[in-house]
């Protein structure tokens, strides 16, 4: 996440669409591209396939969620269906609704430096992301803690501590202020911003427009379909 990645396409999606099983398309014929430092919006009702479409994007589809899948997504210029769930991690991060889906570790340190620590990075870097993500968020009180022991806002803040710390090129926020308090939801936002400014792309799905203040372009989404709208 760099300045200088400002305007590099990061993500493409060409004709996208997908049914879970002989279901209905969920997604059909979807086009989207993101570039460093831009945030998209996606809003629409309960089931009319945001999370779809994120776990689209994410690989987890098809790669783990089964369907009828057809389309190309990039991710650097990097077709997808090559790369592994754990290779793409390293590129794109992704922050779900429930907390409880990304905190595994007993502590809130452990659980920020496993992603790093999987992929090697070296103790002195480890350091350094760590304190970038202190600096981001509000969660160095917080960082000997139990996951066992926090509330549920507490949580949704250790897990994209957790995601942030990869420093991904790409963010995915999945109802990211779902749990949330007021103050929270100003440093998420706050750290929202400072991440595009360096040059992060981030795609934002929320039921509430309000959460979606900061995007530079928001989609609607109505039974598979996006409508683009600039709102803000």
């Amino acid at each position: 996440m760099t300045e200088q990645s400002c305007g590099e396409l990061l993500l493409e999606v060409k004709n996208l669409s997908f049914a879970y099983k002989a279901e209905t398309p969920i997604l059909e014929d979807f086009n989207f591209s993101l570039t460093g430092g831009e945030i998209a919006g996606f809003t629409g009702a309960s089931g009319c396939g945001k999370t779809t479409l994120f776990y689209c994007l994410s690989g987890i589809i098809p790669k783990v969620f089964k369907g009828n899948y057809r389309g190309k997504i990039l991710l650097k210029g990097k077709p997808l269906e090559e790369l592994s769930l754990a290779r793409t991690s390293a590129y794109l991060g992704m922050v779900f609704q429930n907390p409880d889906q990304q905190l595994f570790s007993d502590n809130v340190l452990e659980d920020i430096v496993f992603g790093p620590e999987n992929l090697c990075v070296p103790k002195t870097e480890m350091e350094e992301r760590l304190a970038f993500v202190c600096d981001l968020l509000p969660v160095e009180p917080l960082l000997y803690k139990k996951v066992s022991s926090l509330s549920g806002g507490q949580k949704q803040m250790a897990a994209i501590a957790s995601v942030l710390a990869m420093k991904p090129d790409v963010l995915l926020f999945d109802e990211a202020f779902s749990q949330l308090d007021g103050e929270g939801r100003t440093a998420v936002a706050n750290a929202i911003l400072r991440l595009r400014d360096e040059g992060c792309g981030i795609m934002m799905i929320d039921h509430s427009e309000e959460n979606l203040k900061t995007a530079d372009r928001i989609f609607r989404m109505k039974k598979g379909a996006f409508l683009e709208q600039r709102i803000y």
